[in-house]
């Protein structure tokens, strides 16, 4: 039985795991690789720059000078033209929190219908059935530094929010929705009877999640 003092002690726990990781994360060899695929991406086939259809930039600009929200709205419209049926599209991160630098990369998760579930196939086809996923989701040929860390089917969100998992409840706090066919007013909708229900300290958990 879930009571606030459990949520938020499992909140924590959840973070004080993440944050080794997050601070390492600058020395992982994957991450310098990542770099270089955007560089070397955007130099060679990626695009070079785009005019901006928003009248602000909420995300930030990247190294090349692009308006990142404009780069999402473009992201949305690969995905959507490789067949994906997407539910929600939200940015997290420092770009949502507002203490990105150009050379921050963008934290992005999908809620779609479609996504192709590797662990659900035997080897070697889940090896293809990842490339596949892999594809579907990348940022090619847009080279955004794009890192899809979260991907959910409507059902799977909704269990992991109500587990109260860190990655959803920074969603709900903090997630800068660039894609919603409706989806996110049912996810705000239970969330706020949970929060209610478990008399949730909405202050304390920002502060909490602030450092994802």
């Amino acid at each position: 039985m879930w009571t606030q003092e459990k949520i938020l002690k499992k909140v924590e726990k959840q973070i004080a795991e993440w944050i080794p990781e997050k601070y390492g994360w600058t020395r992982n060899p994957h991450r310098t690789y990542m770099r270089f695929y955007k560089i070397f991406g955007h130099m060679v086939i990626g695009q070079k720059k785009w005019d901006s259809r928003n009248s602000d930039l909420p995300l930030g600009i990247d190294e090349f000078g692009r308006d990142v929200s404009e780069g999402m709205q473009r992201y949305v419209d690969l995905l959507r033209s490789r067949g994906l049926k997407l539910n929600t599209v939200l940015v997290l991160g420092s770009r949502a929190k507002g203490r990105s630098k150009p050379s921050s990369d963008i934290d992005v998760t999908v809620i779609a219908e479609n996504i192709p579930v590797v662990k659900e196939y035997p080897m070697p086809l889940n090896r293809i059935v990842g490339l596949k996923r892999w594809f579907l989701l990348s940022d090619i040929p847009l080279f955004m530094d794009l890192e899809v860390s979260q991907c959910y089917t409507k059902e799977e969100f909704m269990k992991t929010l109500k587990a109260f998992d860190m990655k959803a409840l920074d969603a709900l706090y903090y997630g800068s929705v660039q894609y919603d066919d409706g989806f996110w007013e049912e996810v705000k909708a239970v969330f706020a009877e949970l929060e209610s229900k478990y008399k949730l300290d909405e202050t304390d958990l920002r502060r909490k999640l602030s450092v994802l």
